[in-house]
């Protein structure tokens, strides 16, 4: 049987601030707030003993097993490029930004995948379009140009996309298989889906995008390997 609740003195709803204000202390501590008999009356209500229900029901609860919770010990970057829904690791995306302009066109180089020179922040990058990788159609017009800075081996690369979602937390036991149909294609990019917000996005295994963009950067581009530093007019 619980324990009843200890007799607590409650002027302050008949004589004090709540009641008729007859109390001879209220001239004296204004409320009833910073009067000692109400903060006596509080004290022995914080420290009465709890109740035999209340010490029954925490000991049962703190007696169950633990669960096994599934951590979101991931994150990826979720972007699309036209239809293409897409994300990357975020540890290897040093930045999303979004470009000034439309990156600059270098003159000699045949890759499909190579877009030109992005000035970011007064530094010229290597900046790449993913749909000729993905075997998606190519956008060449983009109302915003959306840049993500992906940092790998000590490169640095620059993929182009038309929507950046934003960084999603996820369980890596709750990546889905890549399709077949992505497995089949030579040096698949997709190394398995992501699912969020009831959409599935398809995950980019960084190591082989970077590889296949510079396989390497002269047989890529032709001729020479691209620098930087070297801007069309």
């Amino acid at each position: 049987m619980s324990k009843a609740l200890p007799v607590l003195d409650d002027c302050y709803r008949t004589i004090g601030v709540r009641g008729d204000r007859s109390c001879e202390r209220l001239a004296e501590v204004v409320h009833c707030h910073s009067c000692e008999v109400l903060t006596s009356a509080a004290q022995r209500l914080l420290h009465r003993a709890p109740p035999e229900a209340y010490v029954a029901e925490l000991t049962a609860l703190l007696a169950r097993p633990l669960e096994t919770s599934r951590a979101a010990d991931r994150s990826v970057v979720l972007f699309s490029i036209g239809d293409e829904r897409l994300a990357l690791p975020t540890r290897e995306v040093a930045e999303v930004a979004v470009a000034p302009q439309a990156p600059r066109r270098v003159p000699h180089r045949s890759s499909a995948a190579f877009a030109g020179l992005l000035n970011l922040h007064g530094q010229l990058e290597l900046c790449f379009s993913l749909e000729p990788l993905l075997g998606a159609p190519r956008v060449t017009e983009r109302a915003r140009w959306y840049a993500l800075v992906i940092a790998f081996a000590g490169q640095r690369w620059v993929v182009l996309a038309d929507h950046v979602e934003g960084v999603y937390r996820m369980d890596a036991r709750g990546l889905l298989p890549a399709p077949p149909s992505s497995l089949r294609k030579d040096g698949a990019l997709i190394t398995g889906l992501v699912e969020s917000q009831g959409k599935l996005w398809s995950l980019i295994d960084v190591e082989r995008l970077c590889a296949r963009l510079g396989e390497p950067l002269s047989g890529a581009f032709g001729g020479a390997p691209l620098s930087a530093a070297e801007e069309g007019p």
